[in-house]
């Protein structure tokens, strides 16, 4: 998730100061005023359940399955929906694990790439992935 706010960088001693955010030729994006309904699809994208689905319709790579591209968008995903207490448990799940796993970087965590880092946050985030799975499940069922 990306908040939209001036972020200062410095570049070789120049300072500068970004204001929007660019989507890459494989990154999507979706705007909301609603902090819950970005956290609730954040949940979603990020559950195992989700990636078993759309498993099968990736490309393949030398180390098996890769670019979820647009195929995750094939799936139905449910409208956020806040009189639905799923949905909000979806919302405050993603949120406690985004402030979780930004703490955890800000201790500076040893990797040597990518997909160390990610077994790395997998292993830290077992309980929250499992509860935000078994909600997921749910509404694809």
């Amino acid at each position: 998730m990306v908040e939209r706010k001036t972020i200062k960088i410095e570049i070789e001693g120049q300072e500068f100061e970004l204001q929007r955010f660019v989507a890459e030729s494989k990154e999507y994006y979706f705007e909301t005023e609603k902090k819950v309904e970005a956290y609730y699809l954040c949940s979603i994208l990020n559950s195992p359940t989700v990636d078993d689905l759309i498993k099968p319709m990736q490309s393949r790579g030398l180390f098996g399955p890769r670019d979820i591209h647009k195929k995750v968008w094939e799936l139905s995903i449910p409208k956020f929906d806040p009189s639905n207490q799923d949905h909000i448990a979806l919302s405050e799940l993603g949120e406690e694990c985004t402030k979780k796993v930004s703490k955890l970087l800000s201790k500076g965590i040893p990797q040597k790439s990518i997909g160390n880092l990610r077994k790395i946050i997998k292993t830290e985030f077992e309980k929250e992935i499992k509860e935000i799975d078994e909600i997921v499940k749910k509404l694809f069922s």
